[in-house]
């Protein structure tokens, strides 16, 4: 009687704790075994139940309590491996993060423009370098910029983590590329505005457009986009989720996404064994909501072209690719591949092409341009996805190149 009386309280305890763990999403390992612990408990208050009731043998309760409590030990132990080898973890638990960060939270304060704040300062370690950047007042990681003035020519870049420039210096992006490249061969003093912010997707860059860089006479709006659009905007919804009360609305993530965070064997049984993506979708649930999705970049983006168009502006898409992108030297048809074929219209610019014929044969050559655990660009992709874009510019007529001893 005693000993039922102690596992329930024991039971008890561990679950008050399994709550907060799961409601914080606490990823620690110790977090892990007591979540473990707790069906083990739970069977063993059973198990002691029973044994008082005497309807079943004693032995045969020991023996199968004794095989439950081998596989409880033997999670533990698998638990254990997959956290050591990083098999499942995160994107941001590769780069060194500690915490598991959800695709579907997002800040109050500041989603609606997906902006950091106005002058300030920021530094953080991701793995393979330290990020370091100073916002300007407009809170993007730019100089303070007079864009009111007429007598440069402007190039506004919109985009996400790649755009802002992530993996690299300020001066070393490729809009800052852009700049020195495109100045170096016209007698026109051309400033390149860089308005790129790490996790913004197309939808937020047009929200941004119109709502705080629309009265600026922009000669050209150059919009990145990559293979993570797709499942951001899947999460996070069209112009729909802008709501009047200047907040946003995602989707919801699934139920069961505290486990997922605090356990990574529920990441192996999600992903490797019933194939769910990393958004933690089921691979029907992908193919219908990043369908939906590549609609509604599409026709952000056509919308945006008409109305720059009516403005006297171009505007050219640039879509390069990701480190897996370049491994299986193709996008994949329901994603990227997909999208490019649907803006087919506005001829994009394709980065692939040209970084698949600069790291030839070998895949693995792709680590001369992107950071191995961080996936960004490194200072060599960034110089060739900026002069690649100078080039299209140029080609198209969109910057007049007058030689001023430059390779163009």
């Amino acid at each position: 009687m005693l000993k039922t009386a102690l596992l329930f309280i024991v039971l008890i305890v561990v679950g008050i704790i399994d709550y907060r763990a799961l409601a914080d999403y606490n990823t620690s390992f110790v977090s892990a075994c007591l979540i473990l612990l707790f069906p083990l408990l739970l069977f063993s208050l059973v198990v002691s139940i029973i044994q008082l009731t005497r309807m079943v043998k004693k032995e045969a309760l020991v023996n199968v309590q004794a095989v439950v409590t081998s596989v409880f030990i033997a999670l533990i132990i698998f638990e254990g491996i997959l956290r050591v080898s990083k098999t499942e973890a995160t994107y941001r638990e590769k780069i060194g993060e500690s915490k598991y960060r959800s695709s579907y939270w997002h800040d109050k304060e500041d989603a609606f423009w997906h902006l950091y704040q106005p002058n300030d300062t920021l530094q953080n370690f991701r793995g393979d370098y330290t990020y370091r950047r100073i916002t300007n007042s407009l809170g993007v990681s730019e100089r303070e910029i007079n864009l009111k003035d007429t007598t440069t020519k402007k190039i506004l870049c919109l985009g996400d983590s790649f755009t802002e420039g992530l993996g690299t210096g300020e001066d070393s992006t490729w809009p800052r590329i852009l700049e020195k490249a495109i100045n170096l061969c016209t007698q026109d003093t051309y400033l390149v505005y860089n308005a790129g912010i790490a996790g913004c997707d197309p939808i937020y860059n047009y929200h941004l457009l119109h709502g705080k860089l629309w009265d600026i006479k922009w000669d050209e709006v150059i919009f990145c986009v990559n293979a993570t659009d797709i499942p951001e905007v899947a999460i996070r919804g069209g112009m729909e989720r802008f709501k009047a009360n200047n907040t946003v609305s995602f989707t919801s993530p699934p139920v069961w996404e505290p486990l997922y965070a605090s356990l990574h064997l529920v990441r192996f049984f999600m992903q490797d064994v019933l194939g769910y993506s990393g958004v933690l979708r089921s691979k029907s649930e992908d193919r219908k909501l990043n369908a939906e999705a590549s609609l509604k970049i599409k026709n952000v983006l056509l919308n945006a072209h008409e109305e720059l168009a009516k403005r006297g502006i171009k505007m050219m898409v640039v879509i390069h690719p990701m480190t897996y992108d370049i491994f299986r030297r193709g996008y994949g048809k329901e994603g990227t591949g997909g999208l490019i074929k649907e803006i087919a219209t506005l001829k994009p610019l394709n980065l692939l092409p040209y970084f698949l014929d600069s790291v030839g044969l070998n895949k693995k050559n792709y680590s001369f341009y992107y950071w191995p655990n961080d996936g960004h660009f490194n200072t060599l992709g960034y110089n060739i996805m900026g002069h690649k874009i100078a080039d299209e510019l140029i080609s198209r007529k969109d910057v007049v190149c007058q030689s001023k001893g430059s390779n163009y």
